[in-house]
C-alpha cells in the first residue's frame, strides 16, 4: 500500500461548536471564552492550575485565497476553582487577533489538539466547501447545528489518501509522508536529482500496480497511482532538501527561493501527475483521445476524445459534435475550473475531474449552470452530500460514456 500513516496518528481529539452572536462579540478586554465540559475530552482537566497552550488560529473563509494565520495563547482553567461548594465549570479563553476579528456568528469554531500536545483553532464560514470537507474528514454529523460543544478523540483507522492529506495540509497540519523504504530503489533508477513527471508517474505505476486494476475499478487505481507517486516523490523530495539543509544557504534570500522552488514543484508536478495517471487509464480501456491539443484560436483541454482530428471534423459536420467529449484535470477546482467553461467551444456539456474533496453545494450548483460536468473518484464522493451524489460522475461513469461516443466516428 502507498500510505500507512492514520488520522490518528497526527490529531488526538477535537471539540467544535457553531459560533452564537454572543460568542463573536468580545467584551471590551477584547476576550473571549467557551465554556463547556466537553473540551476536557480535548484538553484534560486542568484541576486547581491554570493550563496554557500555544495555539495558532486558522481562519478557512471563502473569501481569501490563502487561510488567515495567527499565534497566540490561550488558557483552561476552572472558572469555579477555589470554590468547595460549587461543581467544576471549565472554561477556554482567547484574546482577540488577527483570525477571531473576522469571525461570525454560525461560523465553525473547532479545537483541534495534536498528537505533539499544539493546537490548532479553525474558523470556517458555513455553507463553504472547507466547512464540508472538515465535517468529512473528522465525521461530524451534518444535522450538528447547535451551539454547544462536542467533544471526541480520534480513532480515525482510515489510511490518509490524496483528499486527507489535501485537507490536512489547507489546515496547516504537517504530514511525515516518506517511506525510506523505497529510497535506494529511487535514487538507483533516477539518481540525486527530480526525473521528469511523466518517467516518475510511470515509474510509481509500476510499484503500485499490483493495489489496483485500471480495468476493473479506474475510480480506485487512479486514487492508487496518485498516492502512490505522492509517497516516492515525498519521499526523494525530503532525502534532498535534507541535503540542501546540510550544505546551508549563503543568506535568507537563497533559503526563501529554495522554498519556494519546493511548493511550486509540489503543485505542478501533482497536476501532471494526474494527467499521466488518467491517460493511462484511459489507454488500458482502448480509448481513443488527444492530450493538450490546440482546438482553437489559444484553447487546449487537458482531454478531447475522440482526438483532435475528429474535432475538427465536427466543425463542418454538427451532427457529430454530440459524440464529442472534452475533460478538464484538476487536482483541486477552487475558482480554477471557470477556466474549463472556456475551452473546446463545439462541446457544450464540459467535464471536469478532480480529487478535491467536498465540494459546497454553491460551488457545484454554479458548476451545472454553466454547463460542467464533475467527476469525481468513488470513494472521494463520501465527501459529498447526498444531493450532490446524485449528480456527480464517478471515473468509471465517464469512461464508459466516452467508449460509447467514440464507436460513433
Amino acid at each position: 500500500m502507498a500510505s500507512s500513516k492514520k488520522l490518528s496518528d497526527y490529531i488526538d481529539a477535537i471539540a467544535f461548536k457553531y459560533l452564537s452572536a454572543v460568542d463573536t462579540s468580545p467584551a471590551r478586554s477584547n476576550q473571549h471564552e467557551v465554556r463547556s465540559q466537553q473540551i476536557k475530552k480535548v484538553l484534560g482537566d486542568p484541576g486547581s492550575d491554570t493550563k496554557i497552550f500555544n495555539a495558532t488560529f486558522i481562519y478557512l473563509g471563502k473569501d481569501i485565497d490563502n487561510p488567515a494565520r495567527d499565534e497566540s495563547t490561550v488558557s483552561w482553567y476552572d472558572t469555579r476553582s477555589g470554590n468547595p461548594h460549587r461543581s467544576q465549570e471549565c472554561a477556554l479563553y482567547y484574546r482577540d487577533n488577527l483570525v477571531t476579528e473576522l469571525m461570525s456568528e454560525g461560523d465553525l469554531f473547532l479545537i483541534m489538539k495534536k498528537t505533539d500536545r499544539s493546537l490548532l483553532i479553525i474558523i470556517v464560514p458555513s455553507g463553504t466547501s472547507e466547512e464540508q470537507r472538515i465535517k468529512w474528514l473528522f465525521g461530524i454529523d451534518s444535522g450538528s447545528r447547535k451551539e454547544e460543544v462536542v467533544a471526541f478523540q480520534i480513532h480515525n483507522e482510515t489510511e490518509i489518501g490524496f483528499s486527507e492529506r489535501y485537507i490536512l495540509e489547507e489546515l496547516g497540519v504537517e504530514l511525515e509522508e516518506i517511506d525510506d523504504n523505497y529510497l535506494d530503489l529511487i535514487l538507483s533508477k533516477f539518481g540525486g536529482c527530480f526525473p521528469k513527471t511523466k518517467e516518475f508517474s510511470m515509474f510509481a505505476r509500476n510499484i503500485f500496480k499490483n493495489d489496483c486494476s485500471a480495468i476493473d475499478d479506474p475510480d480506485h487505481a487512479i486514487l492508487t497511482f496518485m498516492n502512490g507517486e505522492e509517497l516516492l516523490f515525498r519521499t526523494l523530495e525530503n532525502h534532498l532538501i535534507s541535503q540542501h539543509i546540510t550544505t546551508g544557504f549563503s543568506d535568507t534570500d537563497k533559503f526563501m527561493e529554495f522554498a519556494k522552488s519546493v511548493l511550486n514543484r509540489r503543485n505542478s508536478r501533482a497536476g501532471h501527475a494526474f494527467e499521466n495517471h488518467l491517460e493511462q487509464i484511459f489507454l488500458d480501456h482502448s480509448i481513443k483521445y488527444s492530450r493538450g491539443k490546440t482546438t482553437e484560436k489559444k484553447s487546449k483541454p487537458d482531454f478531447i476524445f475522440p482526438g483532435t482530428d475528429q474535432y475538427q471534423l465536427a466543425k463542418e459536420n454538427e451532427e457529430l459534435r454530440q459524440y464529442l467529449t472534452m475533460l478538464g484535470a484538476k487536482t483541486s477546482c477552487k475558482d480554477r475550473w471557470r477556466q474549463v467553461t472556456k475551452e473546446a467551444e463545439l462541446i457544450q456539456l464540459k467535464h471536469l475531474v478532480t480529487l478535491e474533496p467536498g465540494i459546497s453545494r454553491d460551488q457545484t450548483e454554479e458548476m451545472k449552470r454553466n454547463n460542467i460536468q464533475l467527476v469525481v473518484p468513488t470513494k472521494i464522493q463520501d465527501s459529498y452530500t447526498s444531493e450532490q451524489k446524485k449528480w456527480l460522475n464517478t471515473l468509471s461513469d465517464f469512461i464508459k460514456l466516452v467508449n460509447t461516443r467514440q464507436m460513433k466516428f
